[in-house]
């Protein structure tokens, strides 16, 4: 027997899935297009595919997403043609990731969630794709009131910081229509579907939780190791006291504060 109505929190579920999928994607675009503005000089879609197309075709047999649009990010008959709505989530974060190197495409913030204390663009995007993998991988599409009321105000301090003034004022208003707005159980599978499918092609579906203080702690002090074994040559260092003394302490702190009084010439 087919489900007559939706419960609140089943609702909340399918409100979060469709904003995620909908604005999370126009959030997206639109730093991909602020990226592009910022160029100098500045680039439209098509020059910038233009640039990027020898990149593009050495990632092609790494990256499957890049081959499935490859007749939409170059259209046979005009490449001028290319048209940045029909680029979708998948390949707007592969872009920002790999071809816009925001941060290296091996830094820890593709990897891991953003810490809380991050609120830079690209801790923001990767809160985008958290909030994905939080909806898709849940064992029951339900969300209570206060969660729902967490993350869509977690999704606005996003938008607020990804776009200008301008560029939100739209795109608020979408969020506020949507959190209140009537939706039905069909829905919940296609948003599902896209939202699965963008976590799929980027291979990224599990994340490691965010970094805690002690993890960059032991990160300082392994990278003071071996940086230490690297440069014990006397050509590099003169092996002083002060320099022994400092050197302890790098090894036992994984940092030091040298103080001194620069001299006048």
């Amino acid at each position: 027997m087919l489900k007559s109505s939706l419960s609140k929190s089943e609702s909340n579920y399918i409100r979060l899935a469709k904003l995620v999928a909908r604005v999370g994607s126009d959030l997206l675009r639109l730093v991909f297009f602020n990226y592009m503005e910022q160029q100098q000089p500045p680039k439209r879609l098509y020059q910038f595919l233009a640039v990027n197309k020898r990149r593009l075709l050495s990632f092609s047999t790494q990256f499957k997403l890049i081959p499935r649009r490859w007749e939409v990010l170059y259209p046979g008959d005009d490449e001028t043609k290319a048209n940045l709505e029909k680029l979708d989530s998948a390949v707007l974060f592969w872009f920002l990731r790999y071809i816009c190197h925001l941060r290296r495409p091996n830094d820890f913030i593709w990897k891991r969630k953003p810490s809380s204390d991050d609120v830079t663009e690209t801790g923001d995007i990767a809160r985008i794709r958290d909030m994905r993998n939080f909806l898709i991988n849940l064992s029951s599409p339900a969300l209570y009131d206060d969660e729902y009321d967490r993350k869509v105000t977690e999704f606005r301090q996003m938008t607020l910081r990804l776009c200008s003034e301008r560029q939100s004022e739209e795109l608020l208003r979408i969020i506020d229509e949507m959190k209140v707005g009537n939706v039905r159980l069909s829905e919940r599978d296609q948003y599902l579907e896209v939202l699965n499918q963008w976590a799929d092609e980027t291979g990224d579906r599990t994340i490691a939780p965010a970094k805690q203080a002690g993890e960059n702690i032991r990160e300082r002090k392994e990278m003071t190791t071996r940086f230490l074994r690297r440069h014990r040559n006397p050509k590099v260092f003169v092996p002083t006291r002060i320099f022994q003394k400092a050197q302890e302490r790098l090894m036992k702190h994984g940092c030091v504060i040298l103080k001194g009084k620069a001299e006048k010439h």
